[in-house]
């Protein structure tokens, strides 16, 4: 019997899980396969809830997770619950490259290939098949493409549009998706009728996977057209068995074969658009075939499977639905800067952080240097806490998900004044070339570049605001691919809205670790003097900042993050 296991990312999400479980179990029972919901696993390697994320938390399963994944076998299916948005490799508490990371230590990869199955993964997300021409910076293309390049065979489904779930329905109508343009009018009061909401939606959901003639190439096919293929598949297989079976009368298998290869062609030529009539008239004559020629009576034709087929057919069968098309990546394909270590550790090996790392590593091997310094600016060890480097660690984290281009590069506005607080700590801390007076000098000029970037004034909040708005006018412009001109032009406007507040909230926090850095080297000289010896406290540092509003730690800002950037999954608005 095939596994099924849910990974989520919150552990206040109880209802809607067992909601998805219910519809999981009565999908399989109109099948004829009975499961117990208990026998649906649900892991949680991250929870938002309590602050966990993976790139804090790590990619190693528990003990209990991995006889869980372990068990798993090629066809077993991976549900991963969350939200999403478009062009993006990020569920809120992880990062493509995470999950497939936490997957490949618990999941035994020779258990999926070609000839042994594919791990199935369904990406139960908002649009997360959207993003880039074909989908291919979509989260669903990334991680289909990740997982093969560290040897997991897979497949991976994704939609295109908002996932809308409602917990009093999802059990019996399934799932329901909604274009984000009547969304986003439903978010500002406009009320959308209850057609706008629907149940497997022809052009809403695609499946990834490598081509079975060119196996080095990704392809993207209509999710919905596969499944019907894979339904038609047992259905010809009931078919067949019975008039194979020892009691069977039947002489002539030519006719039924030209029917069945009818039927199962159409189904599998996605390189043409389906022709629904076609379908619908091989359906009935093959139906016809086996109770007027063969002879089987009403029952018999329903055990087979035949009214299921045709239920499917209804919802499933889209004259304009997806063909194949070719994403253009390679399985071959060297792995992106952004997948060749731990998320985590390609920021902290970012040059601006390993050098600061480097000069707390120095500094704490010097006597008499106060705790508190350390406490304020942080380091790779302390990422986790609310302090200098846990800040900048965070922004450049969330940088990197919104650009997903699969590079490390960060911003100007970012790395710059991290390279003068760099020489700040270093002139400060560790020249002993210098004079207490030289230090001075070169600290004074080095806060006057800060005061530039970090003084909280109306003009720099002001271009920080610019500086977001461009930046999330980019990102919404790398959507717009398979966007209806009413979705493109408002969600442009929505990313540069989101992605400004975001750049400024940030910023005014940001002002607030770089004074404390500034403020505790200040402190530093003074108490260099001869006349000085007093010990430095946190608590006595002056501050620009006592807003109400502005984020506390580093977490706060990226649970800020998630709700203002990425679209809530539909039903929690």
């Amino acid at each position: 019997m095939t596994k099924r296991v849910i990974l989520s990312f919150e552990r206040t999400d109880p209802d809607d899980t067992i909601a998805f479980k219910q519809r999981i179990q009565l999908r399989e029972a109109s099948k004829g396969v009975e499961i117990a919901l208990d026998d649906i696993v649900v892991l949680y390697p991250a929870d938002i809830s309590q602050d966990q994320y993976m790139t804090w938390s790590g990619t190693e399963p528990s003990e209990e997770d991995k006889q869980v994944l372990q068990s798993l076998k090629g066809g077993d299916k991976i549900y991963l619950w969350g939200h999403g948005s478009p062009n993006s490799g990020y569920i809120p508490g992880a990062f493509y490259t995470e999950i497939a990371d936490y997957l490949a230590k618990g999941l035994n990869k020779d258990n999926f290939s070609p000839s042994k199955g594919a791990l199935d993964v369904s990406v139960e997300i908002c649009t997360g098949a959207r993003g880039g021409q074909h989908g291919k910076n979509s989260f669903a293309a990334l991680i289909h493409s990740y997982l093969g390049k560290i040897g997991i065979h897979s497949t991976v489904t994704g939609r295109l549009n908002i996932l809308w779930i409602d917990q009093e329905t999802l059990r019996t109508e399934g799932t329901k998706t909604i274009d984000r343009a009547y969304y986003a009018l439903s978010q500002i009061g406009i009320p959308i009728s209850a057609e706008r909401y629907k149940h497997q939606d022809a052009r809403s959901k695609v499946t990834y996977m490598w081509d079975p003639n060119e196996y080095e190439h990704q392809i993207r096919i209509d999710s919905y057209r596969k499944g019907l293929k894979d339904a038609f598949i047992v259905l010809k297989g009931q078919i067949l068995t019975k008039v194979n079976a020892p009691e069977s009368t039947v002489l002539d298998f030519g006719k039924l074969h030209k029917k069945l290869l009818t039927v199962e062609l159409l189904l599998a030529n996605d390189n043409e658009a389906l022709d629904t009539k076609l379908l619908e008239s091989g359906t009935k004559e093959l139906y016809d075939y086996c109770e007027q020629i063969i002879g089987f009576d009403q029952k018999t034709l329903t055990d087979l499977g035949f009214e299921r087929f045709n239920m499917a057919m209804k919802r499933k069968a889209h004259a304009d639905g997806f063909v194949r098309e070719n994403t253009g990546l390679l399985k071959s394909d060297p792995k992106r800067p952004i997948e060749e270590n731990t998320f985590a550790e390609l920021i902290s090996d970012l040059p601006q952080f390993k050098k600061l790392d480097e000069i707390v590593s120095q500094v704490k091997e010097k006597e008499n240097v106060p705790e508190a310094v350390f406490d304020v600016v942080g380091s790779r060890e302390k990422k986790g806490e609310s302090n200098y480097y846990a800040n900048f660690f965070t922004v450049a984290r969330k940088h990197l998900l919104v650009q997903n281009d699969g590079t490390m590069n960060i911003s100007d506005n970012l790395t710059k004044p991290m390279l003068l607080v760099n020489k700040m700590l270093e002139t400060v801390f560790l020249d002993e070339t210098k004079t207490l007076k030289q230090k001075e000098v070169v600290f004074k000029k080095l806060k006057k570049e800060l005061d530039s970037y970090y003084t909280p004034s109306l003009f720099n909040k002001f271009k920080s605001m610019v500086r977001g708005i461009l930046f999330g006018l980019v990102v919404g412009f790398k959507e717009r691919h398979e966007a209806s001109f009413l979705e493109a032009i408002p969600n442009l406007f929505f990313s540069a809205y989101s992605q400004g507040h975001y750049s400024v909230s940030t910023y005014i926090y940001s002002c607030g670790e770089v004074e404390k850095v500034v403020n505790i080297c200040s402190a530093a000289l003074k108490n260099s003097a001869p006349e000085n010896t007093q010990e430095i406290h946190v608590s006595s540092l002056p501050s620009f900042f006592n807003n109400a509003g502005v984020a506390k730690d580093h977490n706060a800002i990226e649970t800020h993050n998630e709700n203002e950037i990425e679209p809530n999954k539909g039903g929690k608005p």
